[in-house]
């Protein structure tokens, strides 16, 4: 069922989306069904490579000690340029 309320004031109602990308690769890492339509290799492929990433990602906000709540010019460049 569509959630009719403010989505910020609710809680323990609906599931939360992740809110970044570190959470979205362990629910990813862990789904039994993207494994079953993937397969074992693709999975894992993409896992390592967003691993990867989050991690890139992570270097870059301690290494300028920015705050992860803010968009930063490193997602800019990499995924605001691509679309």
């Amino acid at each position: 069922e569509p959630c009719r309320e403010n989505a910020y004031k609710i809680s323990g109602k609906y599931t939360e989306v992740p809110s970044n990308l570190g959470e979205a690769l362990s629910i990813f890492e862990n789904s039994k069904l993207t494994m079953e339509i993937l397969g074992e290799e693709l999975h894992n492929e993409i896992v390592k490579m967003k691993r990867d990433e989050w991690r890139e990602y992570l270097n870059y906000i301690l290494n300028n000690k920015l705050n992860d709540e803010d968009i930063t010019d490193w997602e800019i460049n990499r995924y605001l340029v691509k679309a």
